[in-house]
């Protein structure tokens, strides 16, 4: 029902003005929403939010598509692979639209039923239809059609398994026409099926906002009824309340403006000659139209210009009347720094409204909601919301945010990948050819992340033994953390704990040095997630456990050609490892989300040659050059912004090659003291940009 096209459609319409996309239910980034196809609008939004349909391009045509729960988009095409274009989606995820190839006319389509052509009220050459709306079940669908016999539209009702509608297309009901007119189009649908409205033509060739009662459409078809003007020359319909008792659209007035309008069943306060039509008025100056009504028919949406014929947002309700959408959050404490222009869609309950404002020149999509602070029990002072409060929500900028979770993510692969590539980037063998028993050793890590602007520190202490036949094991714990700043101000920091193993072996008689290290830790992620709210900027918090494991096998041919005191040491090695981040909920802020969890496993192989040269008994430098190749699953961000819509980001899958460079200092202190150090820098990828790491190792 196109009256519901409320917390989606506006941000969806201006995917060519912002960053993200507000469907439906999903928030996806700009560009591809499947390989080869983008974004260009949305045209309906199923009445529960959980389905939306839209236009993309592939480069060539022009596509529909559908957008369910599950975050799938789906392309829309008619049997013969001819784009069509759409105009809503039920609360099932049926979509109407109309075809465009030879045939136009119009269609219902389902992912498991597919396409299904609605036919015309007269099938006669020459004839098309248009399907404008959709019930929530998806089984009653209204739109209008050409009829070739007499060269104009009619209102259609499509009725799911009805026998007695017209000739030759027994589901498809004509709704007639306004005594004397001669045309109707049906413009929506109930959420229940029962009530439509449009625009007829009269006599004269005026336009009247008609409605229609489709209760008892398959026995005793329905009439139409004129809902008048405003003392003007037209009115049209635009949507029509959840019981049918409601229907707001634009008409002339007296004066010839234009005025929004509300008609109420039954009312007696409307203006003279028409008892049930209100005029919505204006904010200061001529115009007003309005777009969309809430659920129970209490609350309007649209555009009035206010006293310098600027056209603006306003909210009129049965309780306020019309004020500007900027004056309804000022006085509940939201601070707009924002023109905002435009309102075109409400939610059900008229406390959530969407539309465009512009911001530094730029039309960009808006969620606005007022909260209503809940009536304490007694002795008890009034407090926040838990799923957030009154706002006023830049769309692109918000959705941006979201990624926080995403960021707090790689954060965790990070940290897991960290000790492996850092602090064990060399086999325990090759640091000390183990001629004694055991050791010990202490190991701190530093490193910065250029592309995502993070850093990584950990400390680790461990020992080492010898257990015959050129075998070493080592086993260590280590505390590690790692930080970053994220946009508006707002923070992503995990810390915790990881212990670490390590076997090595050096088969005897042969170069080979075979090594199995593996690392298991846990962190706790805090996330505080900065967002502008109107003229402020709102912080929510949120915290997570996330648990990781990384296993890597490794083979060094130890001194595989020699250079006077330089010997070269290639290596191959491959890792698989696992990051599970725990979902959470937010607190604080106006808008404040829930994130679902979220698990990588991602593949690493690395191919190396290491050149070690003596400078003293004393004194070793080794030199390093790799390629890495890291693939598997990609940090995202899916959940729901509290009370408002689910949104889905990143994820999916990714791959990077890069390139590392590292030298490593050995030093020994004493017989049984030595002390390392080494510094690596990277190309753009998986590793860090730059680390560096002091160790002190003692023998015995």
């Amino acid at each position: 029902m196109t009256f519901l096209r409320t917390l989606s459609v506006a941000a969806l319409a201006t995917t060519a003005l912002s960053a993200p996309v507000w469907a439906a239910g999903s928030i996806f980034t700009p560009g591809e929403i499947v390989p080869g196809y983008y974004w260009l609008g949305a045209e309906g939004v199923s009445g529960n939010g959980q389905y939306v349909t839209g236009r993309g391009y592939d480069g060539s045509h022009h596509v529909s598509f559908l957008l369910g729960p599950d975050g799938v988009v789906v392309p829309i095409t008619d049997p013969g692979g001819w784009a069509v274009l759409t105009t809503d989606v039920s609360n099932t995820g049926a979509v109407v639209g109309q075809m465009t190839s030879i045939l136009t006319d119009s269609f219902r389509w389902t992912e498991a039923g597919g396409y299904e052509n609605l036919g015309r009220l007269e099938m006669l050459n020459g004839g098309s239809s248009f399907a404008n709306a959709i019930s929530n079940d998806g089984s009653r669908i209204v739109g209008h059609s050409f009829k070739p016999s007499n060269g104009f539209y009619e209102a259609y009702v499509f009725v799911d398994g009805a026998t007695t509608g017209v000739f030759g297309n027994e589901q498809m009901y004509g709704l007639g026409t306004l005594a004397g007119g001669f045309e109707t189009t049906g413009a929506d649908i109930s959420g229940n099926g029962l009530w439509a409205t449009g625009t007829g033509s009269i006599s004269s060739g005026d336009a009247r906002a008609v409605r229609w009662s489709l209760a008892d459409i398959e026995t005793a078809w329905t009439t139409i009824e004129d809902l008048g003007t405003l003392g003007g020359f037209y009115s049209v319909g635009q949507g029509v309340s959840n019981d049918g008792r409601v229907v707001v659209g634009n008409s002339g007035n007296a004066a010839g403006h234009d005025r929004a309008f509300r008609w109420v069943e039954g009312a007696t306060g409307g203006v003279g000659g028409n008892v049930q039509m209100y005029d919505l008025g204006t904010l200061g100056g001529d115009h007003s139209y309005a777009t969309a009504v809430s659920a129970d028919g209490s609350v309007v949406v649209g555009g009035a210009d206010d006293a310098g014929n600027h056209t603006t947002a306003y909210r009129w309700s049965t309780a306020t009347g019309m004020v500007s959408v900027a004056d309804w959050l000022t006085a509940n404490g939201v601070a707009v720094n924002s023109t905002i222009d435009n309102a075109m869609g409400v939610s059900d309950d008229g406390n959530v409204i969407v539309g465009q404002h512009t911001v530094g020149g730029i039309g960009r999509s808006y969620i606005a909601r007022v909260v209503p602070d809940p009536v304490p029990p007694p002795g008890q002072e009034p407090g926040g919301q838990p799923g957030g409060g009154s706002g006023l929500m830049d769309v692109a900028e918000y959705t941006h945010t979201l990624l926080a979770n995403a960021r707090a993510a790689q954060m965790g692969v990070d940290l897991t990948w960290m000790p492996l590539n850092g602090a064990h980037h060399r086999p325990l063998m090759t640091q000390d050819r183990m001629e004694d028993e055991a050791c010990l050793w202490s190991v701190s890590d530093l490193a910065y992340k250029a592309n995502t602007d993070s850093g990584i520190a950990l400390s680790e202490v461990g020992a080492c033994g010898a257990l015959g036949n050129g075998v070493v094991a080592g086993l260590g714990v280590g505390a590690s953390t790692s930080w970053q700043g994220l946009s508006m101000g707002g923070t992503a920091q995990l810390s915790g704990a990881y212990v670490m193993g390590e076997v090595d072996w050096n088969p005897d008689g042969t170069p080979l040095l075979l090594s199995l290290t593996g690392v298991v830790g846990g962190w706790q992620a805090s996330i505080n997630r900065a967002y502008s709210n109107g003229a402020n900027t709102d912080m929510s918090q949120g915290s997570t456990g996330v648990t990781a494991g990384v296993i890597r096998a490794r083979i060094d041919w130890l001194d595989a050609a020699q250079f006077g005191n330089v010997s070269i040491n290639p290596w191959i090695s491959g890792a698989l490892g696992r990051t599970d981040m725990g979902g959470y909920t937010e607190s604080g802020g106006a808008f404040p989300a829930r994130f679902d969890g979220q698990s990588q496993v991602q593949g690493e192989v690395r191919l190396g040659v290491t050149a070690e040269a003596e400078l003293s008994p004393q004194t070793t430098l080794s030199g390093t050059l790799e390629v890495a190749h890291r693939s598997g699953g990609a940090p995202g961000a899916s959940g729901q912004v509290l009370g408002l819509f689910d949104f889905s980001q990143g994820g999916g899958s990714h791959g990077a090659t890069w390139a590392r460079a590292g030298l490593d200092l050995d030093h020994a202190i004493s017989e049984d003291l030595s002390l390392s150090g080494s510094v690596h820098v990277a190309s753009q990828g998986q590793d860090a940009t730059i680390s560096g790491s002091l160790g002190l190792r003692a023998t015995f």
